[in-house]
């Protein structure tokens, strides 16, 4: 915070003097902000677009300016954070992270070498991010099936099918009901 200092009548009635301040408060304010913008770009979830542009620039992911920064974000820490250990927990915790915890259903098939992951409908544009980060962190021997989870019977079932018949049959599967 920029602290104001008080001075002399005779000295701070001098127009040079009341120049002199006006810039120096001008500029130690833009010094203020940068620095709080600084310390915000520091953590990958609080920084700003600068701060994202600058990661993507670094790990040489494709900047993609359509994409929300919410997006952009986790994006940056799938391939930031991407290193070993290769564990079930260590993957189980970054899907949490990425889409929540109870927002996919994950299946691994040890002696199939399979993993097969389905998203929630709510999870669904985080679908590239994930399948990029598994095909990063899962062997290369195991076979990855990723996909989503549709609305099922037990989601529709509380509508009438006159509430119902608004909808296209893959709006119906494949989009969040209300």
């Amino acid at each position: 915070m920029l602290q104001r200092y008080s001075m002399p009548e005779h000295v701070s009635d001098m127009k040079e003097i009341q120049e002199i301040l006006k810039a120096t408060y001008r500029i130690f304010g833009q010094l203020d902000e940068d620095l709080t913008q600084l310390q915000d770009n520091i953590l990958i979830m609080r920084s700003d677009e600068a701060g994202i542009a600058r990661r993507e620039k670094i790990m040489n992911i494709t900047l993609n300016d359509v994409k929300p920064l919410e997006d952009r974000k986790y994006e940056v820490l799938v391939k930031w954070y991407g290193g070993p250990p290769y564990t079930e927990k260590n993957l189980r915790s970054r899907l949490d992270k990425l889409c929540g915890a109870g927002q996919y259903v994950l299946e691994i098939g040890k002696r199939e070498k399979t993993l097969s992951i389905l998203l929630e409908l709510t999870s669904k544009h985080k679908m590239k991010t994930i399948e990029d980060m598994l095909e990063e962190v899962v062997p290369l021997n195991v076979v990855i099936k990723a996909g989503l989870r549709y609305n099922q019977h037990g989601t529709l079932k509380r509508f009438t099918h006159a509430q119902l018949k608004a909808y296209v049959h893959q709006a119906l599967r494949s989009e969040v009901m209300p």
